[in-house]
């Protein structure tokens, strides 16, 4: 054997280095003895059976002397060795030698004579090894014959059965006993038999478990194969034991599948072996079959593998165990617990230490005793030892041992009392002070952890052990119930048994505080008993020692003990610790415990990284739970390289530590920027790699699983794949991932659908399946269609099943799966033919469904969405969704068919029934006022009813074939009337109910007319309207009841009021004097004399119309509207709302209505609108009356003066009586009103033609000599384009010579638009332009022939309704005056709409190459740009380009025009979804507004360690903080630092120094209400140039009395800091590249600088000659093709070559301000923009580091 204290001790006294040792039988001539033979380095020595010195004098033999060694061929056991020459002392020269392990001993015999003679000789000398036949008999072989086909087979000390087809395989040194063994198809098997170790050595190299050693193999089989998966993983009991060894056996099993062969790894440990039981060997047996044999043979080869392991025993049997060598190691403390309780029940051999044990024992017990403490009885004190102790073998000495009184002396004592301890004598002598010292105190630990095993438990079983030692069987009856001076005693016998000493065994062990020695950082410079410490966790006695409240302190010193050197079980149930608080919901609501999780954090990754595949999987099962919802671990884990760490847990192929590392990845991927790092570490292809290599191991469902199925199904794959899944949903949630796992690994969607429809319904791993294939489809029909055809027939017979089990959770995912599948219409024609509808009823009922609103929101939702398909069967059977009792089924029935009824484009088509049609909308009324009568108090209800009737009653019908008075009719039928009337009675204060029904009264009474509109008379509809109108008023002298209505200035409810009286004013005479005999004109009046919106009052003015004009001629209404100041009110609504058409039209009409009643109101017409004068109404009629209304005073432009009363008076005696008489001034008026309606159609016309697409290149003058079209005009005779067109229009070009517009000349230059690019490139399809065109040639002839329909309608109206063109030319007249006021600038207008969509078309990649990118500039950005990117930059440029110069400096286009444009462009095209884990907050410091960007841990105005002020870009004048929200979160995700973004005061109203006082301003006020330890200043582009202005005022004034401390640190992006440079290198260079152009930049330079000169340092801090020392440190980023590239560098080179401490970084091939254009690059994990946040993110803690 080579156990080292054994040989340790062997070798003192040989006084030689001995490696091995045996119990022989030595013969030598006469002598016959049994001996230990040693074989030592130069020689074998001999030594006595009781190792008390050689066997005689000279007992040591000499390689050298050894000259030939013969084993016994008929025996194992037998051996002979021949000496040169006979040996003094020795009577023989021959030496017949039996051993037990003749094999081992030959071996070592073997190594050490080959050694000596190389280092004696300095060549390679033959052991000289024969085997003879030298007993005379064969001795007997104990070994059972090998079964059928098998033969035994040796090697190193070991035999097994082996196949007889298996042959050995030679190597390089030896052809036989190598171990590796083949048959003929290639099939190897392959033997290791490990080096033995001691139990100590196993212990300090982590290999004291099987388990670590089975995982090393699967390492090591694996490290070269790209894809393989693990069959199984666990351990196995060996089922033979042949050679009838004591040895303890362990074996674990290993199956791994590879692309081209599967392996059965079966690794075994034979520990505790004899002789001394002190090692362990591990031996593997590895059966290796190609694939292509595997299928055939794999249940046979199985059982060869097996049997090949079981049948594996040593080749030596029956063993004698040297008992007095144990008896010796037992007795020196040297095995550990597990060791002595083994040799205790196989050997029956106990340490001599056990009495002091059981005193130490006994003495604990008794000192709880005298204290009377709860649980401890005296009477055992007196039992006998077989009713206490465990194993009774000093029965006779419990009751009579005597009780240690001082614990620290007996302890003391221990120190010297072990049996060889160097104390004194020779062996003291040889040894030097810190030796025997690190014996005695390494004595002494072992002391300590022998007592330890025997507190808890190791003695007297659960009656005592350390747990009831510290914190008693009753809570807080440990230690604590004992008196002071019994606490003493007793916690100097924990503190022992702890043994918390340092490592360095030189020096003693003393009683130190746990707790301050544990918060100690250098921990792992010390020492403990695991089993103890164990304990102190779990009963919490570390926690109270520590104190209440301080769990940072006590997380401090977990973290300390995991970086400590303590033992595998500690570190796992430390983990375990964390697993458990984290599950607690109230720790997780303690703020203390957020921050104290991320002291424990970086421990817990070091463990995970280097703690071994066991350790991993706890430390990754804590880290899940201490990552959930804490956003700072996940920033610490990402920030700590989690994403590889993650990829090699999962590439072990652990099942266990897998899963917890895909649970964690779990809680990480929920923020984009954590997915984008997580996918580059290579996490993708390994979730590939997961499902399509334990797809199908899932356990099938019941109804579908055979014998074969249920075998292979794995529960930890199960658990696997759900993970997995939810992971690659998370994934989905960005494009690039989804596309990746469709494309990329075009096996995802396959497996997925397999195990969908494979494993149980109920199944957590089924809800997750059905999440991830969601996402899946989410964005790719192809995708919606396969997974639909395959997913949707289970899932709704799933759904269907009664006896199924249906969580929750899996119907969520279901209907969410649905409703994303519902988007193609092949899915919803399946669904439907499947049964969803009667599916969806049925799941109504289910009892979780029953009580979730969620539910009932999906299935309206999946509802919705199936639209036309499900048609006619919804209608066909309305009645279903209203017999339900579940109004929230209801409520979506409704939702629904109000869906279908917008969808449906109407019955008028060729190809349906109009009859069938009607019968299905009967159906349908029916059902919703059935639905809506069965729930009168349900207001949602209500309003889902109403609206459905009148998205019905609403429904476009292109034919005319269907008349919406048949379907009004329908509802008048089914009393739709009282319905509505009573709603409105019961819910009189609901505003969104009222509009719903009174809307629906409107549509009823348009559809229906005079039977309509008598019905609301008679059901009390049309009084609820009214009375509802009244209490919209905001008047003081309304009824108390109504003070404080909800309704009141209810603009829109007052509008749709409205609607309805003017819709029941125009039926006929009748509604008007029901709305006048109640309170409806006083309303109408009262809300046309506030200010309502224009919308409100234009239907004021309607309904006023409409009842002057359709009530009567006697002249009662026209009465009341005078006595109610009528003509005022809309006199006064015409001045108010001058820039609205509608409303002046209105009103006009109204007047003019109004006036035609007679001279009276002639005259208060004339009086309202200012005129005065002596007029004879006495002699006019009402015809000349309504001449001069329509005539002098609509044609006036000034109806202040005297020549208007002489038009007047002309009027008047020049009317014509007859209406018969052809009136040419009449025709006059009608031209002109045409001419007024073709400009607004033609305006109108231009500016939809504008706003086409492909319109962009015809919008402004082609600037040819730019795009080099230098022969452009020579081909082009006559240019145009649309805003010359709009130019034209405006300045009356298209006029005739009756001055009226021609709209035959617009049209011809529209055309000539088209025509002059498809002549100039001679119709080449393959130019886009021509492409473009071709097509706005197409949209515009529509247009023209609609044009010219409508104006033939105009005019046909106009001659049919003679009163009606009147009234509307009236209106035109009367709105020139405004039109001239409220005229607006085409061009901008035009510019903005089509710029913005323009721009937007490109982004999104709806076109192709930009026509304004040429390939010659890719030589100049480095690298090559995304065309996504390419475009985008192109569009921005020209957008900024055409921008004209006169707009940048008006303060009122810049807020109204520029600004907004801006604003729009970034946020419409960017579609920018801000990180999760930020929230935005809008504050106010320092009187200056701005925007706190915040992780969610931080609340606003909280202290924080660092804060970011940021200065956003935008040339001064534009831009906000909302514009760069998106890239400041990027920031504060990366960084975690609270950021404020200035929204500062911007020029031309505010110029310098304005926008810079304000960021000095927000930077002092932070500085002064200490929000930060440390505040960052940081701008781009013109937000630079501010920052970098403040910091180098605030350096230059240190000086000052009031100091304002300077900034951590300044953060420029691409900074504008010379404003007089516009023409430098890079300008010219970089011009075609950037976006930025010069002469715009220019003007922006004078209008903020605003008379400073633009050298001056003041406003160009780049120029500044010298920088004060102690300038904040800067980080300065700029982009390699930036037009501010040259004054960057300058200013770069300036700052360092003063000292400034500078990191500045050039990212090549990028334009100005990069970082924020992130979004339109597109998917790049590898590109510029993550490495510019994490520059940010060092810069930013470079001071913490």
């Amino acid at each position: 054997m080579s156990d080292r204290q054994v040989l340790a001790a062997i070798g003192m006294k040989t006084g030689g280095d001995c490696r091995y040792f045996e119990l022989v039988h030595l013969t030598c001539g006469d002598l016959r003895r049994k001996c230990f033979a040693c074989v030592g380095k130069h020689s074998l020595f001999f030594l006595r059976q009781d190792l008390n010195g050689p066997l005689h004098d000279d007992a040591d033999v000499y390689y050298s002397l050894i000259a030939r060694i013969i084993q016994d061929e008929n025996s194992d056991q037998h051996c002979l060795l021949t000496m040169t020459e006979e040996l003094p002392n020795w009577n023989s020269d021959r030496l017949f030698i039996k051993a037990e392990n003749r094999s081992l001993f030959l071996r070592h015999l073997r190594c050490n004579w080959q050694t000596d003679h190389m280092w004696r000789l300095g060549r390679v000398v033959v052991f000289p090894l024969s085997s003879h036949p030298i007993t005379k008999e064969r001795s007997f072989d104990n070994y059972v014959l090998p079964y059928q086909g098998y033969r035994w087979t040796k090697f190193q000390g070991y035999r097994f059965m082996l196949p007889e087809r298996f042959s050995d395989q030679a190597n390089s040194i030896q052809d036989s006993e190598t171990g590796e063994y083949v048959d003929e198809h290639g099939i190897s098997l392959v033997v290791h038999v490990h080096e033995a170790f001691s139990l100590e050595q196993l212990a300090q190299i982590y290999r004291d478990n099987i388990r670590w050693v089975a995982a090393d193999y699967k390492t090591q089989l694996c490290s070269e194969e790209k894809q393989f998966y693990v069959i199984k993983n666990c351990s196995r009991d060996k089922r033979m034991n042949l050679a009838a060894d004591v040895a303890q056996w362990h074996q674990w099993e290993l199956i791994i599948r590879t692309r081209q062969a599967t392996i059965l790894c079966l690794v075994m440990r034979r520990q505790y072996i004899p002789p001394a039981c002190c090692n362990a060997q591990d031996i593997a047996v590895l059966l290796r079959c190609p694939e292509e044999h595997w299928t055939d043979r794999e249940t046979s080869l199985l059982l060869e593998a097996y049997l090949i392991a079981d049948s594996l025993c040593t080749d030596s049997p029956n063993v004698s165990v040297y008992r007095d060598v144990v008896q010796a190691k037992l007795d020196a403390l040297r095995f550990d617990e597990e060791g002595t309780e083994w040799i205790a029940t196989h050997l029956k051999l106990k340490t001599c230490w056990e009495v002091e044990a059981v005193r130490l024992v006994k003495s604990i017990w008794k000192l709880y005793c005298d204290d009377k403490v709860e649980g401890y009885d005296p009477k055992v004190l007196e039992m006998s030892p077989q009713e206490v102790l465990m194993d009774s073998g000093n029965a006779e000495e419990w009751a009579e041992l005597e009780c240690i009184d001082n614990f620290q002396t007996f302890f003391t004592d221990m120190l010297t009392r072990g049996e060889g301890l160097p104390l004194s004598g020779t062996q003291a002598d040889a040894l030097d002070e810190d030796t025997k010292l690190r014996i005695q105190h390494s004595w002494h630990a072992r002391v300590a952890r022998y007592f330890a095993w025997a507190v808890d438990g190791g003695l007297l079983g659960a009656r005592f052990n350390l747990e009831l030692m510290i914190e008693g069987r009753v809570h807080a009856l440990g230690l604590s119930a004992l008196t002071e001076e019994h606490y003493k005693k007793a916690y100097a016998a924990f503190l022992f048994l702890l043994h918390l000493r340092p490592r360095d065994l030189t020096k003693p062990f003393h009683e130190v505080s746990l707790a301050q020695q544990m918060k100690d950082k250098n921990l792992s410079q010390w020492m403990f008993n695991d089993r103890v410490m164990l304990a102190v966790l779990s009963t919490d006695f570390l926690k109270k020692q520590i104190g209440k409240g301080r769990d940072a302190d006590f997380f401090r010193c977990l973290a300390n003990l995991l970086e400590a050197g303590c033992g595998v079980t500690l570190k796992a149930y430390i983990c375990r610790l964390f697993m458990e608080m984290r599950a607690q919901p109230e720790a997780k609501a303690k703020d203390e415990d957020v921050s104290a999780d991320l002291i424990v954090v970086p421990s817990m990754l070091s463990l995970l990284k280097s703690g071994g595949n066991f350790l991993a999987v706890y430390a990754s099962a804590a880290l899940v739970n201490l990552s959930s919802g804490n956003q700072a671990v996940k920033m610490i884990l990402m920030g700590q390289g989690m994403a590889k760490t993650a990829v090699r847990n999962i590439q072990s192929k652990d099942d266990d530590l897998s899963y917890y590392t895909l649970m964690l990845m779990v809680n990480l991927t929920k923020e984009p920027h954590n997915r984008s790092v997580i996918a580059s570490a290579g996490l993708i292809p390994l979730l590939y790699d997961i499902l399509t290599s334990s797809y199908s191991q899932v356990r099938p469902a019941k109804k579908r699983q055979t014998m074969q199925s249920a075998a292979l199904g794995s529960i930890a794959k199960e658990r696997l794949l759900t993970q997995t899944c939810i992971v690659v949903g998370q994934f989905c949630n960005d494009d690039r991932f989804r596309e990746q796992f469709i494309d990329m690994y075009p096996h995802t969607v396959k497996c997925l659908l397999y195990i969908f429809t494979t494993v149980s319904f109920g199944s957590f791993l089924s809800s997750k399946t059905m999440f991830a294939l969601k996402q899946l489809c989410a964005s790719r029909n192809d995708q919606k269609h396969h997974i639909g055809t395959h997913a949707i027939p289970h899932l709704i017979d799933s759904l269907s099943d009664k006896e199924a089990e249906k969580p929750t959770e899996c119907i969520y995912q279901s209907l969410l799966l649905l409703i994303m599948l519902s988007g193609l219409q092949t899915n919803t024609e399946l669904m439907y033919r499947e049964g969803l509808i009667q599916v969806l009823e049925e799941l109504g009922e289910h009892s979780s469904a029953k009580r979730s609103d969620g539910f009932h929101n999906h299935v309206g939702q999946l509802m919705q969405s199936m639209g036309e398909i499900v048609w006619h069967a919804l209608l066909a059977d309305a009645t279903v969704v209203w017999q339900s009792a579940l109004e929230k089924v209801q409520r979506w029935g409704a939702a629904t068919l109000e869906e279908l009824f917008r969808r449906t484009p109407g019955p008028g088509r060729a190809d349906q029934d109009t009859a069938a049609w009607a019968m299905t909308f009967r159906d349908a009324i029916s059902a919703l006022v059935s639905g809506a009568q069965a729930s009168p108090a349900a207001i949602d209800l209500q309003r889902r009813c109403f609206s459905a009737l009148i998205c019905l009653l609403t429904t476009d019908d292109e034919d005319d074939a269907f008349d919406g008075s048949i379907l009004a009719s329908h509802m008048l039928e089914h009393e739709v009337m009282s319905l509505v009337a009573g709603a409105m009675q019961l819910h009189a204060l609901s505003p969104s109910l009222l509009e719903c029904a009174v809307s629906l009264i409107s549509s009823l009474v348009l559809e229906g007319g005079d039977v309509a509109a008598d019905e609301a008379f008679r059901t009390g509809c049309l009084k609820a309207t009214l009375s509802t109108l009244a209490r919209t008023l905001d008047n003081s002298e309304n009824d108390d009841q109504w003070q404080g209505s909800c309704l009141v200035a209810d603009a829109s409810l007052q509008q749709t009021c409205l609607r309805a009286l003017w819709s029941v004013s125009e039926s006929g005479e009748l509604g008007v004097t029901e709305i006048a005999a109640d309170t409806g004109l006083e309303s109408v009046i009262s809300i046309l004399s506030q200010d309502g919106t224009a919308e409100v009052h234009k239907w004021c003015a309607s309904v006023l119309q409409s009842m002057l004009a359709k009530g009567g001629s006697d002249g009662l209404l026209a009465e009341s509207v005078m006595l109610l100041n009528g003509s005022e009110v809309l006199v006064a609504s015409i001045a108010r709302y001058v820039d609205h058409l509608d409303v002046i039209e209105r009103c006009a009409a109204a007047l003019a209505t109004l006036a035609a009643y007679g001279p009276d109101a002639a005259v208060s017409v004339l009086e309202a609108g200012g005129l005065r004068g002596n007029v004879a109404t006495e002699s006019m009629t009402e015809d000349s009356l309504q001449g001069l209304v329509l005539g002098s005073i609509s044609s006036s432009e000034d109806l202040n003066d005297a020549s208007s009363l002489e038009n007047i008076d002309h009027n008047f005696t020049n009317v014509e009586s007859s209406e018969e008489d052809s009136d040419p001034e009449e025709i006059v008026k009608q031209d002109l009103l045409i001419h007024k309606w073709c400009q607004k159609q033609l305006g109108d016309l231009l500016s939809k033609l504008s706003l086409e697409p492909e319109a962009v290149p015809f919008l402004v003058p082609v600037d040819w000599e730019r795009l080099g079209l230098y022969d452009y005009p020579e081909v082009v005779q006559d240019p145009i384009d649309l805003h010359t067109i709009s130019k034209r229009l405006d300045a009356s070009f298209y006029h005739d010579a009756d001055d009226l517009i021609d709209p035959d000349l617009i049209f011809r230059d529209i055309e000539q638009c088209w025509e002059n690019c498809l002549m100039y490139f001679e119709h080449d399809l393959d130019v886009e332009v021509v492409q473009m065109a071709m097509k706005m040639s197409s949209v515009a002839k529509r247009m023209e022939e609609r044009f010219w329909a409508d104006l033939s309608a105009f005019e046909e109206s106009l001659e049919k309704r003679p009163l009606a063109t009147q009234v509307a030319l009236a209106a035109t007249r009367m709105g020139v005056a405004a039109k001239k006021v409220a005229k607006k600038g085409r061009k901008t207008a035009v510019f903005a709409n089509d710029m913005v969509k323009f721009a937007a078309d490109w982004w999104q990649g709806k076109r192709k190459e930009s026509p304004f990118w040429k390939d010659e500039k890719d030589s100049l950005i480095g690298l090559m740009w995304p065309p996504r990117f390419k475009r985008a930059i192109a569009v921005v440029r020209e957008t900024v380009r055409r921008v004209p110069l006169s707009l940048l400096s008006s303060e009122k286009a810049v807020q109204s025009f520029l600004k907004p444009l801006a604003e729009s462009i970034l946020r419409t095209v960017s579609s920018l979804s801000m990180p999760s884990g930020v929230q935005v907050i809008h504050d106010t410091i320092g009187d200056i507004k701005g925007e706190w960007i915040l992780p969610d841990s931080y609340e606003p105005h909280s202290h924080a360690e660092k804060v970011l002020v940021w200065a956003h870009g935008g040339g001064f004048v534009l831009c906000s903080p909302a514009t760069h929200r998106f890239f400041l979160a990027r920031i504060v995700v990366h960084t975690g630092v609270p950021t404020f973004c200035v929204d500062f005061r911007k020029p031309p109203r505010h110029p310098f120094p304005v926008p810079k006082n304000d960021i000095l301003e927000v930077y002092k006020s932070i500085q002064k209400q200490g929000f930060a330890d440390a505040v960052f200043l940081g701008g781009d582009s013109a937000g630079g140039n501010l920052v970098l202005s403040v910091a180098k005022e605030l350096a230059e004034s240190e000086s000052d009395s009031v100091e304002t401390p300077l900034p951590e640190g300044l953060i420029l992006l691409s900074p504008w800091v010379d404003l007089s440079d516009t023409t430098g290198d890079s300008w010219h260079q970089y011009a075609d590249v950037d976006y930025i152009p010069s002469k715009q930049a220019e003007v922006i330079a004078g209008i903020y600088a605003q008379g400073v000169p633009l050298r001056d340092a003041r406003v160009s801090p780049g120029r500044c000659r010298t920088w004060p020392v102690g300038f904040p440190r800067t980080l300065l980023d700029y982009g390699g093709c930036e037009v501010f590239r040259t004054q960057i560098e300058r200013l770069a080179d300036n700052m360092m070559h003063h000292g400034v401490e500078l990191d500045a970084t050039v990212e090549d091939g990028m334009v100005h301000c990069y970082p924020q254009l992130e979004y339109l690059w597109g998917p790049d994990p590898d590109g510029p923009f993550e490495a510019y946040f994490e520059r940010v993110s060092t810069f930013m803690a470079m001071k913490y580091f």
